[in-house]
């Protein structure tokens, strides 16, 4: 089982792939490229198929990028969630944020935290705050993500 450090989901919630950003650009630059030496010879016909191919991937790469930035936004959103609970419960037990870690389910959700080497199962979010129950994890293999 894996528990998350507060600054590790802190940094993760603001990562963004840099590569399709890159690649983005590059093609871009190439399109420029291709667009300038078109119109200074528009006799030949080389640099037109460049431009369209350029302009092509563009599009494609665009749409690509823009789907990652929306996910990208949905999982900042979920992260910023699950950071203001652990703050929350953090305030909630009178310890400091880098001792509170927080086991996240296949689907994201928090599901158990460690606070200074006690687990506890997050059984839901009252209006008051978290109602935690106290666990023993037996037999499971317990791994600290720090940043």
């Amino acid at each position: 089982m894996e528990f998350y450090s507060h600054d590790y989901l802190v940094h993760r919630a603001s990562t963004l792939d840099w590569t399709q950003a890159i690649l983005f650009a590059l093609v871009a630059l190439l399109l420029v490229f291709a667009l300038v030496h078109y119109f200074r010879d528009r006799q030949n016909s080389k640099y037109r198929e460049l431009a369209l191919i350029a302009l092509f991937s563009l599009i494609f790469l665009g749409l690509l990028q823009l789907d990652r930035v929306m996910e990208v936004d949905r999982g900042n959103k979920h992260y910023s969630a699950v950071v203001s609970s652990q703050e929350s419960i953090a305030r909630t037990m009178n310890v400091d944020t880098g001792k509170v870690y927080v086991a996240l389910d296949e689907k994201g959700n928090q599901s158990y935290i460690e606070v200074d080497g006690k687990y506890y199962r997050i059984l839901k979010n009252g209006e008051r705050g978290y109602v935690l129950e106290r666990v023993d994890l037996v037999g499971t293999d317990i791994r600290h993500v720090e940043e």
